[in-house]
């Protein structure tokens, strides 16, 4: 985060100014200039009075104006696409300030979200606007007096936002906010944390110059102190304004226009001497000539130094993935074509590349994903690799290691002989059966695995595509999860997180289709009980090879896990109270609303026999009531982010 430069910086003449007299409030007039309703949040600073609200609406071109004391400091930030839904629950797609309220009750803005940054001191003011947690709106501070320097970031980036770095709603699939690299990677060396809390070695990086490009005046990541990004005037009242657009001009030195300047001009009438015309000839095209020569060298130049800053930080990438401990080891894409026999074997095929299959030196099986049409760069595989590589778990597909070599990216797992839980249960392999204490043993390794990803790790996991594809089977036929092509990390305080559509028709839960789509790990609980249910009945949850009245297990489901038995073959029903105990399973799994589905962890202890199934349940899904989907079809409503990079198969 950037921090505000107080005294440091600041020369004797502005000692001066310690003097000035009168002065005992600020007054901050906001309006909002774009095409829609903004919702302002503020948060004052722990030393500082709060301010009269800490949050309200603004519709188009309307104002507000708020007081601060003396010596007041906080931040003020634009919240869009914000809703109310029927429990009066508040909430924005972008800065939201999790209040559940129109008022942030002194909780900041959610990333990613432009802010103010003010703070005043001794009749001194210094403020700044950030993008160090991203951009949501374009957005102008304009001091009151003549001589200080209006501050901004006026380009609206939303629509210039690379693809990896947007939020988007989950209705319209609009763009409403630019993460940052430190939001898309959580990594030090873009967070300026850790070992890299320093000036010294937190330095910009590709995402945030594409910030300061746009927006020079604003800081673009935390240490951007060298830019001259923080400004000072004497104490005076400041106007921001959301979507300045055209209707504030900035003059030539940034001060508050006068009301003459901001009127246009009207140009000059121009007259032509055709009398001198042919004297003017030469002296123009020398001219012209000129400028087009010193304009060539000029692109050249740039040209040729952005190379070289683009090679150093590919070198500076290298290096950072030879010093973090415990990475995947890195292959060379020769060692990878030897090891495949040139790519000739190939176990399968996914929307982001092909997997081949490929024996290492030393004789260990591995199956290796060729990433095609990868978007991402070069840092956002690399934070990829290293989250993959520290996750660590026995039902987990394991990543051995990676190729990042020019242009190819490939990650190396480890190789499942027995193919994925779907080839089984579906009996896509001649003469495929498992026996019901297998199929137990499987639903209880999943189970473990998710238990891992959702309560274990240092950061929350939601994997966000369970199905039987995607469940690989060892030799033993210890199931262990693999594709973590679509996961999403979320810091364990948070409980939710704005995603946009993603994932496999008939696993998906009822509130990817609400408004908002404010997921949670309960998204992965309902995919379980989906192919919990298909591994109890060996066959998938909509088959219109069956009868009329079995064709959709939900639907079947309906009437109470008794039913379901009557359509199962002779073999099976000699487990008949497990498979009934099962099933029930499932149906808690399976609750419209995700607060009534249980914690993975305790699926994991229902299923061995240290709780019981919750006896509350409420046989009716919604997913019944509707069209049922293509099976395996694939839903990704948003471009793929950093994370596809996993998807193992």
């Amino acid at each position: 985060m950037s921090v505000i430069k107080l005294l440091v910086h600041l020369s004797s003449f502005l000692v001066a100014h310690l003097f000035i007299s009168g002065v005992v409030s600020t007054t901050f007039t906001i309006t909002n200039k774009c095409n829609y309703t903004v919702w302002p949040g503020i948060i004052s600073t722990s030393n500082s009075a709060a301010l009269s609200t800490t949050g309200f609406s603004l519709e188009k071109n309307e104002s507000k104006t708020l007081t601060a004391p003396d010596s007041w400091s906080g931040r003020f930030w634009g919240r869009t696409y914000c809703t109310e839904d029927s429990s009066g629950n508040f909430s924005c797609i972008s800065g939201d300030c999790a209040s559940g309220k129109l008022e942030c009750s002194g909780n900041g803005g959610a990333p990613p979200v432009t802010l103010v940054e003010f703070a005043s001191r001794n009749g001194l003011d210094f403020f700044d606007v950030s993008l160090v947690d991203g951009f949501n709106l374009p957005l102008l501070v304009v001091p009151s007096r003549q001589n200080c320097t209006s501050t901004g970031c006026l380009a609206d980036l939303n629509e210039s936002c690379p693809s990896e770095l947007r939020v988007t709603t989950s209705t319209e699939g609009k763009t409403a906010g630019c993460r940052s690299a430190c939001q898309v990677t959580s990594l030090t060396m873009f967070c300026c944390t850790g070992e890299n809390a320093t000036p010294a070695t937190c330095k910009a990086s590709l995402i945030s110059q594409f910030f300061k490009n746009a927006c020079p005046q604003a800081y673009s990541y935390a240490y951007d102190d060298d830019t001259n990004t923080t400004f000072t005037c004497a104490s005076t009242d400041y106007q921001v304004t959301f979507c300045p657009g055209n209707t504030t001009v900035i003059t030539e030195n940034n001060s508050r226009p006068s009301p003459g300047e901001i009127a246009p001009i009207p140009p000059p009438e121009i007259r032509p001497d055709t009398t001198s015309r042919r004297n003017w000839v030469p002296i123009i095209a020398g001219i012209v000539g000129g400028v087009l020569a010193i304009i060539s060298f000029v692109v050249i130049i740039v040209w040729r130094v952005r190379l070289s800053k683009s090679n150093d930080t590919e070198d500076v990438e290298d290096d950072y993935v030879k010093l973090v401990p415990g990475m995947p080891v890195r292959f060379s894409y020769e060692d990878l074509r030897v090891a495949t026999n040139d790519f000739k074997e190939t176990l399968g095929r996914g929307g982001f590349g092909s997997v081949f299959k490929g024996v290492l030196p030393d004789r260990t099986g591995i199956a290796v994903k060729r990433l095609d049409k990868l978007g991402q760069g070069k840092r956002e595989f690399l934070a990829e690799v290293e989250t993959i590589g520290s996750v660590h778990h026995f039902n987990l597909v394991r990543l051995i290691g990676f190729c990042a070599e020019k242009s190819y990216r490939l990650l190396v797992y480890e190789h499942m002989s027995n193919s994925s839980l779907d080839n089984w249960i579906f009996k896509k392999i001649q003469g495929s059966s498992l026996d019901w204490q297998t199929r137990k043993k499987i639903i209880l390794d999943i189970a473990k695995g998710l238990t891992y990803l959702h309560e274990e790790c240092r950061q929350t996991i939601m994997h966000l595509d369970i199905k039987p594809q995607n469940i690989l089977l060892d030799p033993n036929f210890n199931a262990k999860i693999s594709d973590f092509g679509l996961s999403k990390l979320i810091d364990r305080e948070m409980s939710q997180v704005q995603l946009s559509m993603r994932g496999t028709p008939g696993y998906l839960a009822p509130e990817w289709h609400r408004a908002l789509g404010r997921i949670t790990v309960k998204v992965d609980v309902y995919s379980f009980g989906i192919v919990l249910l298909e591994v109890v009945c060996a066959r998938r949850s909509v088959d219109h090879s069956q009868p009329e009245s079995a064709f959709h297990l939900l639907r079947m489901l309906q009437n109470k896990a008794e039913y379901i038995l009557e359509f199962l073959d002779e073999y099976m029903q000699s487990d008949r109270e497990e498979m009934i105990r099962m099933i029930k399973i499932a149906a808690w799994c399976l609750q419209d609303d995700p607060e009534k589905r249980p914690l993975m962890s305790t699926v994991v202890k229902v299923l061995e026999g240290v709780m019981e199934v919750d006896s509350n349940l409420v046989y009716k899904f919604s997913h019944a009531l509707v069209p049922p989907p293509v099976a395996d079809d694939y839903i990704l409503s948003a471009p793929p982010p950093a994370s596809v990079l996993s998807n193992p198969r």
